[in-house]
C-alpha cells in the first residue's frame, strides 16, 4: 500500500498531488482486496434477516447500505435494484468557482422498480455476491443435511436441512406422512409430542427449543378431520430442542382415516 510520511516536523511540502497520491492509495488497496471477484458487486457485511443493514463494495468503491426493512414486498413485475448515492457539500474556489467537493459520501440503499430497464446508478440485487463466497470461496450457507428419513413404518417421509452461517439460522424442510396405527386412544383428548429418530448434528442445534409448524396441503385431497371431531386437521404442531431432537405432536385421524401427509419448509434461529 502507498502512502505519504507525514511525521516529520518543518513544514510538510502538502499540495492536491500529495492528497491524491494518498487517497489513490486507499482505492488501490480496497481493490486489491476484492480482486478476486472481477466486477461482480459485493456484499461485504450484513444485509441480511440478523442484520439488515452493511456494507457493499461496487463500482470500485466500498460504502455503507442502509436498509429501512429487509426484505421489502417486492411487487408484481418489479425488481430488487441496489442504487448508489452520492452526497457532498459545495466549495467556492479562488476564482469564485463553486464545486460539490467537500464531505463526499458514497452510500447505498434498496429500491423495487420496474424490471424493464435498470435504473440509474443501480444494480440489480441478484448480481451481488458475498465477498466471502467470491473472494475467500468460504459459502454463507452450507449444503442440505440429511436429518432423516424412512420409506416403511408409521412414519415416513425425509427430513433436510441447510444452516446459514451468516444469518446463523437453520431451514428445515420436511414432508412426513403418519399413520393412524401409531396412535392410542389417549390421543383423542391429550396429544403427545412423539419422537421419530429426527436428530440434528451438534452443529445444527439451537442455543433454545424453538416451535415449529407442519402444514397438510388441500389441492386435489379430501379434508382429514381429527378424531376428537373438533375441526379438519390444518396444522401440526412440533419442536426442535437444544438436544437437536425434533418432535412432533401428530393429530389423531377420524376414524376410516388410514394416514395423512403433512410438509414443513421453516427457518429458524440458532441463537
Amino acid at each position: 500500500m502507498k502512502f505519504t510520511d507525514f511525521s516529520n516536523t518543518g513544514g510538510f511540502p502538502l499540495d492536491l498531488d500529495v492528497l491524491e497520491w494518498d487517497r489513490s492509495g486507499l482505492w488501490e488497496a480496497l481493490g486489491g482486496m476484492y480482486s478476486g471477484a472481477g466486477t461482480t458487486p459485493l456484499i461485504i457485511a450484513g444485509m441480511h434477516t440478523g442484520s439488515p443493514n452493511g456494507w457493499v463494495f461496487v463500482d470500485s468503491k466500498l460504502m455503507p447500505y442502509y436498509a429501512p426493512s429487509f426484505p421489502p414486498p417486492l411487487s408484481l413485475g418489479s425488481a430488487y435494484y441496489i442504487r448508489v448515492n452520492k452526497t457532498a457539500n459545495p466549495a467556492t474556489f479562488e476564482d469564485s468557482s463553486v464545486h460539490n467537493v467537500l464531505e463526499v459520501t458514497y452510500y447505498a440503499d434498496l429500491i423495487v422498480a420496474s424490471s424493464s430497464a435498470t435504473p440509474t446508478d443501480c444494480y440489480l440485487y441478484s448480481s451481488f455476491k458475498r465477498w466471502e463466497e467470491v473472494v475467500l470461496g468460504v459459502r454463507s450457507k452450507t449444503g442440505w443435511y440429511p436429518i432423516w428419513s424412512a420409506t416403511t413404518g408409521s412414519v415416513v417421509g425425509s427430513i433436510i436441512a441447510k444452516k446459514d452461517l451468516i444469518a446463523n439460522t437453520l431451514q428445515v424442510q420436511a414432508t412426513i406422512g403418519v399413520s393412524a396405527t401409531i396412535f392410542s386412544p389417549s390421543d383423542i383428548t391429550t396429544p403427545v409430542y412423539r419422537v421419530i429418530g429426527a436428530t440434528l448434528p451438534v452443529e445444527l442445534r439451537p442455543a433454545n427449543n424453538v416451535p415449529i409448524t407442519l402444514i397438510r396441503r388441500y389441492a386435489g385431497i379430501p379434508f382429514v378431520r381429527d378424531a376428537a371431531g373438533v375441526d379438519n386437521i390444518h396444522t401440526i404442531n412440533g419442536e426442535v430442542q437444544t438436544s437437536g431432537d425434533i418432535l412432533f405432536g401428530f393429530l389423531r385421524p377420524a376414524a376410516g382415516v388410514s394416514s395423512y401427509t403433512v410438509v414443513m419448509n421453516q427457518i429458524i434461529p440458532l441463537g
